[in-house]
């Protein structure tokens, strides 16, 4: 090559170079083209999303104007009769009305989810077996508005709170805990 003479390295030399300048640019673009589909995939990814939200924060929407009937065993009395339960009669030693936004928030969460959980039935029958008998030894004693104070705040405030938070797993487990103690404290008192 070092023999040819200098206008043919010359003209070498520039093949080389645009053929080196051409593997640069090749190399350039399908960086660029690279860099533009994942732009473009990050942008479609993230509109997605957005979308979804919209599409989810809509049907909650919807669904939270919608009047769910009213169960057979929902309401302020017991089935078959009159009587109070605990976070009604607990709500009314507090002034609150039937309709307030605490009971309002309990019965959602027994008419929309609880009896849709495979114990769920079952449980919310026990409870309408012995609700009323703690409600009534409760009325009975002196201390009643003491008690009612206690059951807001040791459970029921907290079990609101985790409704809110949409915890209700952990509301059905603290319900349960509530009912299982005043059971006991129901059965001592009798004895």
């Amino acid at each position: 090559m070092f023999a040819l003479p200098r206008e043919k390295k010359i003209t070498v030399f520039r093949e080389v170079d645009k053929e080196h300048q051409s593997q640069i640019a090749q190399a350039e673009v399908k960086r660029s083209v690279a860099e533009v589909i994942g732009d473009t995939i990050v942008s479609v990814v993230e509109t997605a999303g957005r979308v979804v939200e919209k599409v989810i924060d809509k049907a909650v929407e919807i669904l939270e104007r919608i009047p769910f009937p009213r169960l057979p065993w929902s309401g302020g009395g017991r089935r078959g009769g009159g009587g109070c339960y605990i976070t009604t009669a607990t709500c009314g030693y507090l002034n609150k009305a039937d309709d307030c936004y605490e009971l309002n928030t309990f019965r959602s969460f027994r008419d929309n989810w609880l009896v849709n959980q495979p114990d769920g039935q079952q449980l919310i029958d026990q409870y309408y077996a012995i609700a009323p008998i703690i409600v009534e030894g409760i009325n009975r004693n002196p201390d009643r508005e003491k008690i009612y104070s206690r059951i807001w705040e040791e459970y029921l405030s907290k079990c609101l709170s985790l409704i809110e938070s949409k915890e209700y797993s952990l509301c059905k487990t603290m319900y349960i805990e509530m009912v299982n103690h005043l059971e006991k404290e129901a059965v001592c008192l009798e004895s």
